[in-house]
């Protein structure tokens, strides 16, 4: 890919081209600038050689008669060539505030919650119930997704679990009260 074309790609992906840039103090406006200089600079020699990385894969699943896979490498270069398969999630963070509910509950399975109530409580969520971890033997209770970051844990009364939208932080809450949760990867 030619370099000018790189540029104005880098360019079109990097903060300066926002359209409140014109608000922003010359200062930063300025940085911005540079930043993406530095980014245009930094970005087509690592792209340039994860693209030819790419053609030998393809050349060795070609010579291996594995054109499916070779098709795959194929889009995969094409791809890389218009700049779509930047990392750039991994440095942005996962827009959690855009889940839909089942993203959400997927969420869920992947954490533990704790509270400190009447006792110490730790939750872990499956597909369809929920551990409650308190004490003795753990005991599993039915729950149900609510509102948009809402959980209802059933049992002897409803329980409900509230989440900020970015999943951050959230909030156990019984008839006796409301509890901050601790929110940790699940093992």
């Amino acid at each position: 890919m030619p370099r000018i074309a790189i540029l104005l790609t880098l360019l079109a992906l990097s903060p300066t081209l926002r359209a409140d840039d014109a608000e922003l103090p010359q200062e930063i406006q300025k940085l911005n600038e540079s930043y993406a200089r530095e980014i245009a600079r930094v970005l087509p020699p690592i792209q340039e050689k994860y693209i030819e990385a790419l053609e030998r894969i393809l050349e060795n699943y070609t010579r291996a008669g594995s054109f499916e896979k070779a098709l795959q490498t194929k889009q995969q270069i094409e791809s890389a060539m218009r700049w779509e398969n930047l990392p750039l999630p991994q440095f942005q963070g996962e827009k959690k505030a855009d889940w839909g509910r089942s993203e959400f509950k997927d969420w869920l399975k992947t954490k533990s919650f704790s509270f400190r109530g009447v006792s110490a409580v730790t939750l872990e969520f499956e597909d369809r119930k929920v551990r409650w971890i308190a004490g003795g033997a753990p005991r599993e209770h039915d729950f149900r997704v609510s509102g948009k970051r809402g959980v209802i844990v059933e049992g002897g009364q409803n329980f409900r679990l509230e989440f900020a939208d970015d999943l951050s932080s959230g909030t156990f809450e019984s008839n006796v009260g409301k509890y901050p949760l601790t929110i940790v990867d699940r093992e």
